[in-house]
């Protein structure tokens, strides 16, 4: 079993180094950036540590959806969001229905199996 420790400092501190995990390591998560105004939102898609609040600080912008067109705008940077898929972030939900729906999500799971 590994004991992990918050460091006052930010990230995880992971005491005996098992399992590969030394020193911190912050979840990055692909999640939803809102942007636009009051009543038109406009969201982008970015790679953020899973502790920094939803418009704050971000690691990389993978796309931008804006669901209040009438077909709904979505692009993305497929060869980034793949690079950030393989090296371990995790898609909120939300951003996990917008990659199934563009087929990105189906192109990361045959990757997988190679």
């Amino acid at each position: 079993m590994v004991k992990i420790i918050h460091s006052f400092f930010g990230g995880y501190k992971n005491p005996k180094g098992q399992n590969g995990l030394k020193g911190k390591y912050p979840l990055v998560k692909l999640r939803l950036q809102r942007t636009g105004t009051k009543h038109d939102p406009h969201y982008r898609i970015v790679a953020a540590d899973s502790r920094a609040p939803r418009d704050g600080k971000f690691v990389d912008i993978v796309g931008h959806y804006h669901p209040a067109q009438i077909k709904e705008q979505t692009t993305f940077n497929k060869e980034k969001i793949l690079t950030w898929l393989k090296n371990g972030a995790q898609p909120t939900g939300t951003v996990l229905n917008l990659f199934k729906n563009a087929g990105i999500w189906a192109e990361y799971k045959t990757t997988l199996k190679k």
